[in-house]
């Protein structure tokens, strides 16, 4: 790979990760970047750790697919966790992640 395709791939990523919900982005950027556990996720953020490995999953599989395709990807908002919490997921299934102790 060559400097100007990895520039490139690195441009892609950033747009992708721009166009991921906030919530989605910093649990994945506290992963990938601080490498952080789940459990120490669950715990700086203040969800349980089972909506980490949701947001994870659905995070990952959205990148995916913008990095792959370049489409983007549809988000819905009706669903609702809560007292006038709004929960969004992807309209697309994704698969389970990784386990991390």
């Amino acid at each position: 790979m060559n400097d100007t395709s990895a520039s490139l791939q690195l441009r892609d990523l950033e747009r992708a990760m721009a166009k991921l919900e906030i919530e989605v982005r910093e649990i994945i950027l506290l992963v990938a970047l601080e490498g952080m556990s789940y459990a120490e996720i669950a715990e700086v953020v203040g969800t349980p750790i089972g909506t980490v490995r949701s947001r994870l999953s659905r995070g990952r599989t959205a990148l995916r697919q913008l990095m792959n395709t370049g489409e983007k990807t549809t988000l819905a908002s009706s669903t609702r966790r809560g007292p006038g919490k709004p929960y969004r997921c992807l309209t697309q299934p994704g698969g389970s992640p990784p386990h991390h102790p």
